[in-house]
């Protein structure tokens, strides 16, 4: 089978094209919330153009990204059972998390060697961009848009150049600050773009714009950052992983949030003070996406004693666990070839009535196609779930 992006090199450029548009400016996010009629506005610190006539196209990264990502849909917060121990063996290769069905998930067991080589050229071309452009020639959103597209596609790549792995903990501890790019004659990490993302735009939704391979992670957006859609997409991450159950539990009265929130604890000055604000704000935006109240979670959180800094889960998002065999890539070439960027979900239902295909692929991935059926059932019939679990879960 030709490789995933052959059919699309011969239309799209190898680099991001700089283009004269006329973006609207958001340098100051507006963020309205409940709490006391306030309208919360956060300033960027970033120099930016006067004028937002020149922008960056990112077609060929949104091709890779609208390709290679399945959207698993918002959360319904029921607690995945633990799989069950498979026949003639003590070893799971699964994932045991009460979180893994969540999360967008990558097709990375199905990129080739071409493919590969591709998406090495687009983090390549971005690197490059303020060699050709000064950063500050562009608008504030361009540049919101930029840092977190380089960043997504420098942890996209290592992880591609390492698959078939299955827990990134450790992978994403050296990555962190591997100074491995070179932007204006600097050597950053990807640690190194996410501070200076926090510290300059001063609004704590860009955290939802850092991908990070994991399950327990904010999405990989099925698409690339754009200056028109940036503050849009970012909230809309958010909204997902805020009530997930990757980024909030409960254990009786005292709420457990994800262990993302530490690393990025530089956009929460007074830590736990912040952080609930934040979960309030959000919580009272964007609703109608929801499968629960996060009005009402929101809430819990809000009268917590306490916040515990515990759940995590660093298996990857893919979608066979790194658990790779012969044969799986043409099981998921069925589905790629067949699908486009819009009706994903009838692509999937679809694959599900191909038992050839379907059989192909390990249990947990079946299970994982399962769960996004009941849950874009249930999206389609807005129906609320309100989570309410007093006992203390493991998570890894």
């Amino acid at each position: 089978m030709a490789s995933l992006l052959s059919k699309f090199q011969k239309s799209l450029l190898l680099v991001p094209v700089l283009f004269m548009g006329s973006n609207a400016s958001h340098a100051a996010y507006q963020q309205a919330g409940e709490e006391g009629g306030k309208n919360y506005t956060y300033e960027t610190n970033i120099k930016a153009a006067k004028s937002d006539t020149l922008g960056i196209d990112y077609s060929d990264w949104d091709m890779v990204l609208r390709h290679t990502v399945w959207k698993m849909g918002f959360s319904d917060r029921k607690y995945a059972p633990r799989p069950d121990k498979r026949i003639g063996t003590l070893i799971s290769t699964d994932n045991p998390n009460p979180t893994r069905f969540e999360d967008n998930r990558v097709f990375f067991h199905f990129l080739k060697k071409d493919d590969k080589a591709y998406i090495r050229g687009i983090r390549k071309s971005l690197e490059a961009i303020p060699d050709e452009v000064p950063l500050d020639q562009f608008s504030a959103d361009e540049q919101l848009a930029y840092w977190l597209n380089l960043h997504n596609v420098t942890v996209y790549e290592e992880i591609m150049n390492r698959y078939p792995v299955r827990k990134l903990k450790h992978f994403m501890r050296k990555l962190s600050d591997d100074k491995r790019l070179m932007v204006a004659g600097k050597a950053m990490s990807i640690r190194d773009i996410e501070e200076l993302v926090i510290k300059e735009w001063q609004n704590p939704l860009v955290i939802y714009g850092f991908y990070l391979g994991a399950v327990g992670g904010p999405n990989l957006r099925k698409g690339a950052f754009t200056a028109d859609r940036v503050w849009s997409d970012l909230e809309d991450n958010a909204q997902e992983f805020t009530y997930s159950l990757r980024g909030l539990q409960f254990d009786g009265d005292r709420a457990k949030v994800s262990t993302f929130y530490k690393r990025v604890e530089s956009a929460f000055p007074n830590f736990e003070e912040d952080l609930k604000t934040h979960f309030m704000r959000v919580g009272h935006s964007g609703e109608g996406n929801l499968l629960y109240n996060a009005s009402q979670l929101a809430m819990r959180v809000k009268a917590s004693p306490s916040l515990r800094v515990s759940i995590s889960d660093w298996y990857i998002a893919d979608f066979i666990n790194g658990n790779y065999r012969p044969g799986h890539e043409n099981s998921t070439g069925f589905v790629l070839s067949s699908m486009s960027s819009e009706g994903v979900g009838s692509r999937f239902e679809g694959l599900m009535m191909n038992q050839g295909a379907y059989g192909q692929y390990p249990p947990h991935a079946r299970e994982l196609l399962q769960q996004f059926m009941i849950r874009n059932s249930k999206s389609r019939q807005r129906s609320v779930v309100v989570e309410d679990v007093t006992e203390d879960k493991k998570e890894k």
